[in-house]
């Protein structure tokens, strides 16, 4: 993902014009690479993912990936992951500092 993101800023794209989404697994992944990015981005999309929780990851997040906004769906009927991990992963993100609005998706019938 960094690889893409490097090649869309060396084309001339400002990094705050780039956003990275994912679902499920994607968001989990979408999630770290913009946590691991140098650089700052225009945003993150998360939907029903999760994020690594651990100190070591926490450590690792650079200054300014922490100014990329992230924005985290998650639905209250999810069965693979779970609405609490979704929650924890916006609230990690704001104890770091970090800009995240929670959104959730409620069931509809």
């Amino acid at each position: 993902v960094h690889e893409m993101l490097d090649k869309e800023v060396a084309a001339g794209t400002s990094p705050t014009n780039i956003f990275v989404c994912g679902l499920s697994q994607g968001g989990a992944l979408a999630i770290a690479s913009v946590l691991l990015y140098p650089k700052t981005l225009g945003g993150c999309a998360v939907f029903s993912g999760s994020v690594p929780l651990s100190k070591s990851f926490a450590d690792r997040v650079t200054p300014e990936a922490r100014k990329t906004p992230v924005l985290w769906f998650h639905g209250m009927a999810d069965g693979v992951v779970l609405f609490e991990a979704g929650h924890a992963g916006c609230a990690f993100l704001q104890e770091l500092g970090m800009a995240c609005e929670f959104k959730v998706v409620q069931k509809h019938t």
